[in-house]
């Protein structure tokens, strides 16, 4: 279910009067019940187990896609997506991840898993078919991933305790991995 969903069935109730109710229902149900329709965005969260875990999400244009699953305690996520056909696949779990992303463009991706504990990712984007992996598993891994330009990549991966990655990358048609591991 996406609050973009129940906010247009909401404006659709109010256009329509009270004799039409009984139908505009059925119909609203049947939208709620539809994964995604053309130019809305689409968000998911699943907190599986846990407590205190925040989510605060803007997304602003088209078919802008955010599935989010958190579980644990006190884990938090701040994401924008201002643009068309943007999506972020963000994992948490363990305890106080904490997750900062941006994109501003079109066709722009973000994966990003964190498990363990006080893991913290700052990532923002800003061009065209773009897209960064980060994968935090451990404890107290730092990351801030920022790229501008077209068709860039970023992949990275920390393993063990205490990694810090700083990586500006500006330009088209780039790729990089990196992998770190400190046990």
């Amino acid at each position: 279910m996406t609050l973009n969903k129940l906010t247009i069935f909401t404006e659709i109730k109010v256009m329509v009067s009270k004799t039409c109710l009984a139908s505009l229902y059925a119909v609203g149900l049947c939208l709620l019940s539809i994964p995604s329709f053309a130019g809305e965005d689409l968000s998911d969260f699943d907190e599986l187990g846990g407590g205190f875990n925040t989510v605060s999400m803007t997304q602003n244009g088209v078919n802008n896609d955010a599935l989010v699953y958190q579980t644990g305690f006190e884990n938090e996520l701040s994401l924008t997506q201002i643009g068309s056909r943007n999506t972020a696949n963000i994992q948490q779990q363990g305890v106080s991840n904490s997750a900062e992303i941006g994109q501003l463009g079109d066709n722009l991706e973000v994966n990003l898993t964190q498990i363990g504990n006080g893991n913290t990712a700052e990532i923002g984007q800003l061009g065209v078919g773009s897209s960064i992996d980060l994968h935090q598993e451990g404890d107290f891994n730092q990351a801030s991933l920022y790229q501008i330009g077209i068709y860039n990549d970023i992949t990275v991966n920390q393993f063990g305790t205490g990694n810090t990655i700083e990586f500006l990358q500006v330009g088209a048609f780039r790729s990089y991995e990196v992998t770190q591991f400190n046990p």
